[in-house]
């Protein structure tokens, strides 16, 4: 009976043994296998428009030893507010660095981004390739505001000409003073309250002075403190030069009904 137990003892350990080997030899042969995986950080900062930028870098796992961290298909997704991942951008794990880095943005609303890569692609020794890594929520940053969404009208600022005060601008002031006009309009010689009063026509003069009537009233908005106007004075002013330059009464009267939306979004002033 002693006998038969030992012999089964020995039959045991002798099976452990072999199992334990065994494991040993998946584990060591997953192991490099295991290993390859994209890596993916990103940051965020404000865009002037009041949304996100997010920027991402990619790069492959660390290893000591080059051979089998190149992928030429790494795919990059993002999945914003917990929705489903959408693709922004793609690249390749190439040497030296193994890495590339990329941009891409998000609207306004986002209060949650989560960016993904995936080796689409299998790995320059043959791995395969479909391993997922992706970054813990994104930190976006405060106070990214949207672009003002005020704007006063030519009319208000005509008649209320003392709400000019503080805008960097009177009503005596000619238009020549503000904007580059050239002598062939024979504007430049007006008054800002007298543009305001605006005109009109079929020829190019006409388009002018609608053109003036809309760039007075922007710029007295841009330089409002209480007025929250989406563009800045030195943007207008820049606009309705090169406008006024070019002589195309299409490009005048374009630039001229974006003005005036922007001056009808409303008004704050009393």
């Amino acid at each position: 009976m002693t006998t038969t137990i030992t012999r089964r003892s020995r039959l045991g350990a002798r099976s452990t043994v072999l199992a334990l080997l065994a494991a040993a030899v998946v584990v060591l042969t997953a192991g490099p296998a295991s290993a390859h995986h994209p890596e993916i950080s990103a940051s965020a900062r404000c865009a002037a428009d009041g949304s996100y930028v997010i920027d991402y870098t990619s790069t492959a796992w660390f290893n000591s030893v080059p051979d089998g961290r190149g992928n030429a298909d790494i795919r990059i997704s993002v999945a914003v507010n917990g929705g489903a991942p959408v693709q922004v951008g793609a690249g390749a794990y190439v040497a030296p660095t193994f890495a590339f880095s990329g941009q891409f943005s998000v609207p306004a609303s986002a209060t949650s981004v989560v960016v993904t890569a995936y080796a689409a692609g299998n790995w320059d020794n043959g791995a395969l390739g479909g391993q997922i890594t992706s970054t813990p929520p994104v930190d976006l940053p405060t106070g990214c505001q949207p672009p003002g969404r005020q704007g006063c009208t030519p009319g208000y600022w005509k008649n209320h000409t003392a709400s000019w005060a503080g805008t960097g601008y009177t009503p005596g002031q000619t238009a020549g003073s503000v904007f580059s006009i050239p002598a062939s309009y024979g504007l430049a010689g007006k008054t800002l309250l007298q543009s305001l009063d605006g005109g009109g026509g079929t020829d190019t003069i006409g388009a002018a002075k609608i053109l003036l009537r809309a760039g007075t009233a922007a710029v007295l908005n841009a330089g409002h403190g209480g007025v929250a106007y989406p563009q800045s004075s030195a943007s207008i002013i820049a606009a309705v030069n090169s406008a006024l330059a070019g002589g195309s009464r299409a490009a005048i009267i374009t630039l001229a009904a974006s003005l005036d939306a922007d001056n009808n979004l409303g008004c704050p002033l009393n």
